[in-house]
């Protein structure tokens, strides 16, 4: 056992840039020839699914509504 290296896992990291130029580059896992399509493309579904939640999240109203008694006193003209 002391033989075996512990090693620790590495990120896994995807870049995608857009230049000025309207060209894109992109680093992602692969081999350096050819890209791991089955990751890159779950990397991108979780990206997306985190930007989603991320922005409902952040963008969630934060006034409490009124709730119906409140309104009821409301109608009948009470304070």
């Amino acid at each position: 056992m002391d033989d075996i290296e512990k090693k620790e896992p590495k990120d896994i990291v995807m870049t995608i840039r857009i230049q000025p130029d309207g060209q894109m580059g992109i680093d992602a896992p692969g081999d350096g020839k050819t890209y791991n399509l089955p990751i890159c493309l779950w990397m991108l579904e979780l990206a997306k699914d985190h930007i989603k939640y991320s922005n409902k999240i952040a963008l969630q109203n934060k006034l409490v509504k009124p709730n119906m008694m409140n309104r009821a006193r409301g109608a009948f003209g009470g304070h």
